[in-house]
């Protein structure tokens, strides 16, 4: 099963980024999604696939605007462990650090039950700011 997901992370580009996931089955609820969604991206990670081939000029000024750019090479990055980063991301989740949209059904329980539509997913990563 195919989806597209897009993402977002607040006070950042106005544009979102979009992928698209081949899933090995249809979930039932948003932990099962999120869980197959992590699989996959520490797969790419531990195979050491880019995710992305090549960084457009846009993305390479949106990094130089930040002030942050670095690229570690892949033989020193360690391996993620599959367990460990699924229950992080479901923690991140329950912690209310981001949200999961389709269309305009808003997710706010990991057990809620899917909703399927051709809508593309959209996850917002939340920016809290702290001052003195």
């Amino acid at each position: 099963m195919e989806i597209l997901v897009q993402r977002k992370s607040l006070g950042r580009s106005r544009k979102l980024e979009q992928m698209t996931y081949e899933l090995p089955e249809k979930p039932h609820t948003l932990r099962e999604l999120l869980t197959m969604l992590v699989q996959i991206e520490v797969s790419t990670y531990n195979e050491g696939t880019p995710l992305l081939s090549f960084i457009t000029d846009e993305q390479q000024q949106d990094l130089e605007a930040t002030g942050y750019v670095k690229f570690s090479p892949v033989a020193e990055r360690p391996d993620v462990d599959n367990a460990e980063a699924i229950d992080t991301m479901l923690q991140a989740f329950e912690d209310g650090l981001f949200k999961v949209l389709q269309g305009s059904d808003v997710y706010s329980s990991l057990d809620e039950a899917i909703h399927w539509s051709t809508e593309p997913w959209t996850f917002i990563k939340l920016t809290f700011l702290a001052g003195r």
